[in-house]
């Protein structure tokens, strides 16, 4: 034992030790349940900001789709319109061909 300290000195200074420990014990707590407040506000806001872009993110897969489609539909459209002038291409060909011949 070191001089001048006695046993009730040593206790007192174990005493103001555990109380200043106790004191940054619940300051540690009250700080971890802040932050697991603060933690699940973030959590919250994070599960409506995913909610809200998957519900965009469907209107713009449908969007794309409707252009696919609108896409090749334009596609078949012209498609048929040059099967049709290669239907009628050759008879109306012909058929001035003939025309200008006779009136020759």
């Amino acid at each position: 034992m070191p001089p001048g300290k006695t046993q009730a000195d040593r206790l007192l200074d174990l005493e103001r030790a555990v109380a200043g420990i106790d004191k940054q014990l619940v300051a540690a707590e009250k700080a971890a349940d802040a932050l697991g407040h603060e933690h699940q506000k973030t959590r919250d806001l994070v599960i409506d900001l995913r909610r809200k872009y998957e519900v965009k993110i469907a209107g713009l897969e449908k969007d794309l789709e409707d252009l696919r489609r609108w896409r090749d539909d334009q596609m078949k459209e012209r498609d048929e319109w040059a099967r049709r002038v290669w239907a009628f291409g050759p008879s109306a060909l012909i058929t001035l061909l003939f025309t200008y011949l006779i009136r020759r």
